[in-house]
């Protein structure tokens, strides 16, 4: 077998790795989804209500839970004190980036899809935007290395705060509250690995393509970043993610689950997706579809990962393979 065929069968056998990967990673969260289906049933006709309180009603409900959440706190770190467990984020910032309980699931799944791309390298400066109470950080900690740096970027002040206090002692860790689309504090090409994980179902067509735009500047040549969205096909799939996602305006290829805010949760045509990422300078290597409106069964966000269009040349023939989007 020549070089080249050698290199090509190597990149197949870690393509069917990372394709198993994500099949327990899928399996995982549909395992947590039945677990929760019936209080799930219980409180959608809430929740359906909920989705359209008036924006100061629906603030006033977050601030009796916060409050609850913060008062549980003491317990919970007590409890995870006893049992020899690392500490995390209080329960309140916990909930800011979800449920509580999917906390430290969702990370550890997101690590072993990073894992199986194999992406981050000792000694990367890893750029994690929508870093929340930086969830990730300790991982990327551990796969950066002694000579590596993160950088977490989030909006959310009091999970800033947090991050920085908790990581204080670590040089390699850096924390910064940016808006939405701002320059991000690295300099052009700097950034190894980029995560956005959860940032781009908040952000609407403005925010995103900057977003995009800023993460061309940063990352290095070469190299990949890890984006999660909610997209939908127009047709079956996009009537089944109205029933998500209830709301939108102009052409419906962005809708959004709150009336009153739409940035709470976002889901975006998946060929509007595509054409920001293009627009660009960027390609998009792999899709591994996860929400994805009009299959049987939703089981969390889709993965895309994205990279400037320069891999070496042994791998051309075979990672090039997966460029075209395409369903389980």
């Amino acid at each position: 077998m020549t070089r080249s065929g050698r290199a090509c069968a190597a990149e197949e056998d870690a393509e069917a790795a990372s394709e198993e990967s994500t099949r327990r990673f899928y399996l995982r969260v549909r395992g947590q989804r039945r677990w929760t289906s019936l209080r799930i049933f219980q409180v959608e006709r809430v929740a359906a209500l909920a989705r359209s309180l008036p924006s100061a009603a629906f603030h006033v409900a977050r601030l009796f839970r916060s409050a609850g959440l913060w008062l549980l706190g003491p317990a919970d770190r007590f409890g995870r004190w006893t049992a020899g467990k690392d500490p995390l984020p209080p329960l309140w910032l916990r909930r800011h980036t979800g449920p509580v309980h999917f906390f430290e699931g969702a990370a550890r799944d997101m690590a072993d899809r990073i894992d199986a791309l194999g992406s981050v390298r000792a000694g990367d400066l890893v750029l994690d935007l929508g870093c929340g109470p930086g969830a990730m950080a300790p991982y990327f900690g551990k796969r950066v290395g002694p000579g590596g740096r993160y950088v977490g970027i989030d909006m959310h002040a009091a999970s800033i705060r947090w991050c920085r206090k908790r990581h204080r002692n670590d040089a390699r860790f850096r924390f910064e509250r940016v808006s939405t689309s701002a320059r991000l504090p690295i300099a052009d090409g700097e950034a190894g690995f980029v995560l956005a994980k959860s940032l781009f179902t908040h952000l609407l067509e403005t925010e995103a393509r900057g977003t995009f735009a800023e993460i061309r500047r940063a990352l290095s040549p070469g190299r990949i970043a890890l984006l999660t969205a909610l997209l939908f096909e127009r047709g079956d799939g996009e009537r089944a993610a109205a029933s998500h996602f209830p709301f939108t305006a102009g052409s419906g290829a962005i809708r959004w689950r709150r009336k009153s805010n739409p940035q709470s949760a976002v889901a975006i045509e998946r060929l509007r997706f595509l054409r920001w990422i293009a627009e660009a300078g960027l390609s998009v290597d792999r899709f591994l579809p996860g929400f994805w409106p009009g299959q049987s069964e939703l089981s969390a966000q889709d993965l895309l990962v994205v990279s400037d269009g320069t891999v070496p040349l042994a791998a051309l023939p075979c990672v090039r393979s997966r460029l075209a989007p395409k369903t389980p």
